[in-house]
C-alpha cells in the first residue's frame, strides 16, 4: 500500500507543476532514480542469497527504509487541504472502495490460478467479475475495448509492464533451472536491463526535446517493437533454442525499448488530461501497472508451479508475457486514432 501511494505521486507532481516541454526530462529523471538500485540491487541481493539466505535480503532493507523515510517525508511538509464534502467526498470514497475491490479481486484471481480444484475455478470466476466491476470505476470507459486516447494509453502501459515486469519475475529462476546460472549470474542480467531502461528514458527525452510531440508515435512503435523482439529472443535463449549469450543483448533490447516506449506512452497520457485531472491520472497510471504486473506474476507462477516438465512451464510463461508485448504494440495504434479526431476538431474550431 505504501509503494502504491508513492508510485502515484510523481505523476501528479509532474502533471501539475511542470510545463509540457519539461515533462519528458522529469520522467527520465525519475527513471534515473532507479539506476543505482537497478545496477547493484539484483547483484547484491543475489550474492546475499547465495552466501547467506534470501531472508537476509528482505531484512536488509529495513535500515535503508529507516534512513530514507525522513529524507522523503520532511521536505514534503505542507498544509493539507480541508476534508472534501458533499459529492466530492462521496466520489472519493467510491474510488477508495473500488481500489480495495480491485486489490482483493486481483489477489483472488492469482490464488484461483494457483489452485487446481473447483475452489480455484470459483475464485477465478468471481475475481474476474470483481476486476471488471472495479476497473469501471477506477479507469476511463473503454479500457478493455481499447478505446482510442487515454484508455488505450493506459492499456499499452499496462501490457508493456505485463511483458517486461512479468518476464523479470520468473527470468532468474528460468536462468538458474534451465541454463545453470547462479543467482548472481541471473542478477547481472536484471541489472543490465535496469540500466538500459533508464538509458531508454533519457533517449526519449532527448528526442522529445529535439522533435517534439510529433515524434511520439514513432518512438512508441520503436520502443514497443524492441520490447516484443527482446522478450522473444530472451525466451529463445533461456529455453536453449539460441545460445546462452543471446540473453544479454536481447534483454538489453527489451528494456531499452521499454524505457523509450513506456515513458513516451506516459507523456501521451499526460497530454490527454487537464491539470485538474492530474491526481486521478496518477492513480490510474500506478493502478494499471500494478494490476497487470500482479496478473503476469500470478499467471507465470501458477504455470511454473503446476506444469511439468519445467521447461514446458517456462515456455508457456514466456508465451504469455510475449503475448502481452505483442498486444501492447497492436493497441498502440489506437492512440493516434483519437489524436487525429482531436486535431481535426481543433482545426474546425479555428476555422469557425
Amino acid at each position: 500500500m505504501g509503494a502504491g501511494g508513492l508510485a502515484a505521486l510523481p505523476w501528479a507532481v509532474i502533471s501539475t507543476r511542470y510545463p509540457p516541454q519539461a515533462r519528458a526530462k522529469m520522467l527520465a529523471a525519475i527513471s534515473s532514480a532507479w539506476l543505482l538500485p537497478a545496477l547493484i540491487g539484483p547483484l547484491i541481493a543475489s550474492v546475499m542469497a547465495d552466501t547467506w539466505s534470501w531472508r537476509v535480503v528482505f531484512w536488509g532493507l529495513v535500515p535503508l527504509l529507516a534512513i530514507s523515510a525522513p529524507m522523503c517525508v520532511l521536505p514534503l511538509r505542507v498544509r493539507f487541504r480541508q476534508p472534501q464534502e458533499g459529492q466530492a467526498a462521496l466520489g472519493s470514497r467510491r474510488v477508495l472502495w473500488a481500489a480495495l475491490a480491485l486489490a482483493v479481486s486481483a489477489g483472488a484471481l492469482v490464488e484461483g490460478l494457483r489452485r487446481a480444484d473447483v475452489l480455484g475455478l470459483l475464485l477465478g470466476a468471481v475475481a474476474l467479475i470483481g476486476v471488471g466491476l472495479s476497473t469501471r470505476v477506477l479507469f476511463p470507459a473503454g479500457l478493455w475495448r481499447f478505446k482510442s486516447g487515454l484508455p488505450s494509453a493506459l492499456m499499452v502501459r499496462g501490457l508493456a509492464a505485463f511483458a517486461i515486469m512479468g518476464t523479470s519475475s520468473f527470468l532468474p529462476l528460468a536462468l538458474s533451472e534451465l541454463r545453470g546460472l547462479t543467482l548472481t549470474g541471473a542478477g547481472i542480467v536484471l541489472s543490465l536491463g535496469g540500466v538500459t531502461w533508464t538509458l531508454g528514458s533519457w533517449i526519449q527525452a532527448r528526442i522529445e526535446d529535439a522533435r517534439g510531440e510529433a515524434s511520439r508515435p514513432a518512438r512508441i512503435r520503436a520502443g514497443l517493437g524492441g520490447v516484443a523482439v527482446g522478450v522473444a529472443l530472451t525466451a529463445l535463449g533461456v529455453l536453449g533454442v539460441l545460445p546462452l549469450w543471446v540473453i544479454y543483448p536481447s534483454w538489453v533490447l527489451a528494456c531499452l525499448g521499454m524505457g523509450i516506449g513506456y515513458t513516451s506512452v506516459s507523456l501521451f497520457a499526460m497530454s490527454n488530461v487537464k491539470a485538474e485531472g492530474a491526481g486521478q491520472l496518477s492513480g490510474q497510471l500506478a493502478n494499471i501497472e500494478s494490476l497487470m504486473v500482479a496478473l503476469a506474476a500470478g499467471v507465470g507462477g501458477a504455470l511454473i508451479a503446476r506444469v511439468r516438465p519445467l521447461d514446458g512451464a517456462f515456455t508457456l510463461a514466456f508465451a504469455v508475457t510475449l503475448l502481452g508485448a505483442v498486444l501492447a504494440l497492436a493497441v498502440a495504434g489506437r492512440l493516434w486514432a483519437g489524436q487525429k479526431g482531436k486535431v481535426q476538431e481543433e482545426k474546425e474550431a479555428n476555422l469557425v
